[in-house]
Order: C-alpha cells, then sequence, then structure tokens
C-alpha cells in the first residue's frame, strides 16, 4: 500500500464510530415498534440508522486491539472499561425497573470488557491468573448459548425457559463473532512481527531494525489488510452459520454493513493524532450520557 492511501489518524476514526454509534442507538429506538409502526417512514429511516450503526463494531473492536497492544499501563486499561461498563449496567437496571415493557439489548461495551478481561489474563505473567481467562470466555459462551437456545425456540415456534434467567442487556450481545473477530486483529502484530524477524534469521547478511520496520507505512499497511481479512472472514462465516441455519443470533443480514468499515481502516496510518486529556474523558463518559438523552427524548416526545 502506498502512504497516500493511509491518511487517517486514530482520532477521525474515533469519532466517526461515535457518529456510527450513535446513528444505530437512535435507530434501535425508532425501530423498536414502541414509538412508530413497523413499515412507517420513521421505523424505515430508523433501520437506514441502524445499517450504518453496523460501522460501529468493527471499528470500536480494532480499537481495543489498538489500546491492548499499545497501552503501558493494562491493568488500567481494563480498569476503566470495568468502571465504565458498571455505570452503564446499574443505569440499564434501573431503565428497566422504569420501562419493564422495553426489551433492553445487549451493550458492545460488555462485549470490549469481555474481551479485554481474556487478553489481560491470558496473558498475565503470573501462571495461576491465566486460569481467570476461562471466567470472561464462559461470560461470552453463556451470552452465545442463551441466544443461540432462543434463536432456535423461535425457529421452531417454542420458548427457551431456561434463558431467561440471564437478561438480554447483561449478556455479551456479539459473543463468539466479536470474540473471534478480537483474537484475530488483536493477534495480527504479533504474527506478522514473529515472521518478519524468522524472515531476518534466514537473512544474516540484512539488517533491520525492528522499530523501524514497525512504524513505516508497509508495516501498517499489511496490519491493516490483515484487520480487513479477518473482518470479512469473520463477518462471512457467520452469515454463512446463520443463512444455513436459520437461527439469527447475530442478525448478520443486516451486520454485513459492517464490512464497509473495512475502507476507512484500509486508510488507518497507525497514528494516534490529538488525544487531549478532555478527549479520553470524553470517549468514556459520551456512551451513558448519549444514552439517557436518546432514551429522554424519545420517552418525552413520543
Amino acid at each position: 500500500m502506498k502512504e497516500k492511501f493511509q491518511f487517517l489518524q486514530q482520532f477521525p476514526l474515533k469519532l466517526l464510530a461515535i457518529v456510527f454509534m450513535t446513528l444505530d442507538h437512535v435507530g434501535a429506538m425508532m425501530t423498536s415498534e414502541i414509538y412508530f409502526a413497523l413499515g412507517s417512514t420513521p421505523y424505515n429511516v430508523g433501520f437506514v440508522f441502524r445499517c450504518i450503526g453496523r460501522l460501529a463494531f468493527p471499528l470500536f473492536i480494532f480499537f481495543l486491539a489498538e489500546g491492548l497492544n499499545k497501552t503501558h499501563d493494562r491493568l488500567n486499561y481494563v480498569l476503566r472499561l470495568a468502571l465504565m461498563w458498571a455505570g452503564i449496567t446499574v443505569g440499564e437496571i434501573i431503565i428497566q425497573a422504569i420501562r419493564p415493557e422495553l426489551v433492553l439489548p445487549s451493550e458492545a461495551f460488555t462485549d470490549l470488557l469481555m474481551y479485554a478481561l481474556f487478553i489481560y489474563f491470558i496473558e498475565h505473567k503470573k501462571k495461576p491468573l491465566k486460569l481467570l481467562a476461562l471466567i470472561p470466555l464462559a461470560y461470552i459462551g453463556l451470552s452465545y448459548a442463551c441466544d443461540l437456545s432462543e434463536g432456535y425456540a423461535a425457529l421452531n415456534a417454542q420458548t427457551s425457559v431456561w434463558s431467561s434467567f440471564f437478561p438480554e442487556f447483561l449478556r455479551s450481545g456479539y459473543s463468539i463473532y466479536g470474540f473471534v473477530m478480537l483474537i484475530g486483529i488483536y493477534y495480527a502484530p504479533k504474527v506478522v512481527n514473529y515472521f518478519f524477524k524468522r524472515t531476518i534469521a534466514a537473512s544474516p547478511d540484512v539488517e533491520i531494525d525492528l522499530s523501524e520496520w514497525t512504524s513505516g507505512p508497509r508495516y501498517q499497511g499489511l496490519l491493516n489488510a490483515i484487520t480487513n481479512s479477518v473482518i470479512i472472514i469473520t463477518t462471512l462465516i457467520f452469515w454463512l452459520i446463520e443463512r444455513t441455519s436459520g437461527i439469527y443470533v447475530f442478525e448478520m443480514g443486516i451486520q454485513t454493513w459492517c464490512l464497509l468499515a473495512c475502507a476507512l481502516i484500509f486508510c488507518y496510518n497507525g497514528q494516534r493524532g490529538y488525544d487531549r486529556k478532555w478527549f479520553r474523558y470524553f470517549e468514556y463518559l459520551y456512551y451513558p450520557v448519549h444514552l439517557v438523552l436518546i432514551f429522554g427524548l424519545f420517552a418525552l416526545f413520543f
């Protein structure tokens, strides 16, 4: 890839992801059939918003992999995710108590936290703590099992009784699908560096500084290509699973719109860009604040 195509820093990508996420959540309210009827103009507009919003998830998975690979304090990074998840979860419990007729969907922060916890524990230096990676993995697996059971029950005009103990808004919504995507993207730099070192070792006459290689446009272009390949392959595999089984756990029909995010990742140059402290707080606070605003505005006006 030529350097001229790598013109997007992480900052504008994050802004785009925030916009996509916001449209997705607005669209979710518009298509809930509580406020607008199926097939109405607002409902259809909400469906378009949801399609655009599909671009957000692979971008957030990409940012999570970048953060876990580049942070100097992984524990603090995971704790920030956990704190935000706890705040959002408490808010959702309150909303569910106020409006029990609303079926709150699972939140992406649950997915991000579970994936981050798995990486944190599985790569921990202390071997006993590595076993704790089984906890987020079990949470992801249980979430997928509940969704799968309910999907199978709906397909056969039945009811999945056992999964009702695990509310949908507490589950890892993208569960196995997002986990596979994160693992592929997170370990891409390690795989690339491993084979690069092996190539250098096989050619003793060649001396290349690894730090110089990893900061170059060719390296970033290769990572972008691998990242996009992971997103495309993972999405297509789960799309095929749903098409052949008839059990639509991840709504892969609409989720395939997320592949458009690959065009943005293709242009990523590996640089963080604007990174003031206020924006870091904004990133975390925006999620719960915009959910409250969207819920409040719809409850007030509709």
